[in-house]
């Protein structure tokens, strides 16, 4: 067996693996979720400032433009906890948060906000919560919103389950439409479900309910017909019993 040279240059089957891996890499790096980074959101009306701190030892693999802030340091450096602040300077917070997310909603009144959940391959992970003051009022998880996995798009490595959402803060409700055709309507300031359209589920209980009225009527039916065959028989056998 002979040794490859290496002086003269890399053999041909290793250059061709290193070639694909090199174009294959930026769709790698597109499907993986994104890190966690620190970042900052400004309500509309610019009186608050929430402050989501990565977790970690805060050396961010990338970090969100920060208004007044030059690097992520000194924000950590100026904001101890994620939470809620006065967008005026201050770095007292109005109340603070435990966990990280790279995508929230924040009202204007300084007291509602939204979560959206990171993603994941699990069907029982977070989807979206709301939050009050940073305390949990309510929360779903993706089963809860999504009736039928298997029309979620394939190829990509966590579940495809949001289609596009809307956060309408003049009047506080938190909409999304799913992958398999499902759509929401959440009241921001307590999570519950103001309407919903769940078209195949709706759809699959009408079809149920068609099978089963056909089912009772072919029930019903087969038994008038054996109770007319049974007096058919009963009137048969009278008159050879008097004879």
């Amino acid at each position: 067996m002979i040794a490859p040279n290496w002086h003269r240059g890399i053999p041909w089957p290793a250059a061709i693996v290193a070639a694909f891996l090199l174009a294959a890499w930026p769709l790698w790096a597109q499907d993986a979720p994104a890190p966690p980074i620190t970042f900052n959101q400004v309500t509309s009306d610019g009186r608050f400032v929430f402050v989501m701190l990565a977790p970690g030892d805060g050396m961010d693999r990338g970090f969100l433009p920060v208004p007044n802030i030059s690097d992520v340091r000194s924000q950590r450096a100026h904001f101890a906890r994620s939470g809620l602040y006065r967008n005026d300077g201050s770095n007292v917070p109005l109340w603070t948060v435990d966990w990280y997310s790279r995508k929230v909603h924040v009202a204007s009144d300084g007291i509602h906000l939204a979560r959206v959940g990171a993603p994941s391959d699990r069907l029982d992970s977070d989807a979206v919560a709301f939050f009050k003051n940073g305390r949990l009022m309510r929360a779903y998880r993706i089963e809860d919103l999504v009736d039928f996995p298997r029309f979620l798009p394939k190829g990509k490595p966590y579940i495809q389950w949001m289609e596009a959402e809307l956060f309408d803060e003049h009047n506080m409700t938190y909409s999304l439409h799913t992958h398999d055709g499902n759509h929401f309507v959440f009241d921001a300031r307590s999570g519950e479900i103001v309407s919903s359209s769940r078209p195949y589920r709706t759809g699959l209980r009408a079809a149920l309910g068609v099978a089963i009225l056909i089912a009772s009527i072919w029930v019903v039916r087969m038994a008038w017909k054996y109770q007319k065959h049974r007096r058919a028989m009963r009137t048969m056998e009278k008159p050879l019993l008097n004879g």
